[in-house]
C-alpha cells in the first residue's frame, strides 16, 4: 500500500510541476500584445479578451489554490473516522481497523489521483489558449475550438468517481470471497 500512495504523490507531483513548466513556456509564447483571446466564436475571431498579465496571474493562483484545497481535503479524508464516512457498506469497512485505514488511503489516493488527473485537462487547456493566439493557428478547424475540453473535463470527474465507486465494491467482494479478515 505504501508503494501506491508514493506513485500517486509522485504523479501528482509530477503534474503540478509540468503544468508550471508549461505556464512559463506557454507565457513566452504568447503574442507579446497586452490582450489574449481566452473565447472565440466560431469564425476564430476573439469575443472576449484578458490582459496577459492578469490571466497568466489568475491562471497560477487558480492551479495553487485548487490544488491547495484538494491537499487539505486529502489530509482531512485520513484522518476522518471510518465511522462518519457515507457508504453503502459502511459495516462491512468499519468492522476492522485494517479494512477502515485501507478505505482511509484508498479514498486518500483516489483523491490525489484526481488532482492529478484535473492538473493535466487544465494543462491541456492552458496549451489550447497558447495555440488559439497565435498567427498561424486556424480556429475554424474540428477540435481547435475548445469544444471537446469541457466533455473531457466532466468525463474525468465522472469516470474517476465510477472508477471509486467500482473499486469499493471490488475490493469488499474480493475480501469477502477470500474471507480476509
Amino acid at each position: 500500500m505504501v508503494s501506491i500512495v508514493r506513485i500517486v504523490r509522485f504523479v501528482w507531483f509530477i503534474t503540478f510541476v509540468i503544468y508550471f513548466v508549461v505556464v512559463f513556456l506557454c507565457y513566452f509564447q504568447w503574442p507579446p500584445q497586452e490582450a489574449l483571446g481566452v473565447i472565440f466564436n466560431s469564425a476564430g475571431e476573439v469575443t472576449y479578451a484578458v490582459d496577459k498579465s492578469a490571466f497568466f496571474y489568475a491562471v497560477n493562483a487558480f492551479m495553487v489554490a485548487y490544488n491547495l484545497i484538494f491537499i487539505l481535503l486529502h489530509a482531512t479524508a485520513e484522518k476522518i473516522p471510518a465511522q462518519f464516512l457515507a457508504l453503502s457498506n459502511k459495516d462491512f469497512w468499519t468492522a476492522d481497523k485494517n479494512k477502515a485505514a485501507y478505505l482511509k488511503h484508498m479514498i486518500s489516493n483516489w483523491i490525489r489521483s484526481l488532482v492529478s488527473m484535473l492538473n493535466l485537462v487544465f494543462i491541456l487547456w492552458l496549451v489550447m489558449v497558447t495555440y488559439a493566439n497565435l498567427d498561424q493557428y486556424d480556429m475554424r478547424k474540428p477540435l481547435s475550438n475548445f469544444s471537446f475540453l469541457a466533455p473531457l473535463l466532466f468525463g474525468t470527474i465522472v469516470l474517476w468517481t465510477g472508477f471509486a465507486l467500482f473499486r469499493l465494491k471490488y475490493k469488499t467482494i474480493l475480501i469477502k470471497d477470500n474471507n480476509i479478515n
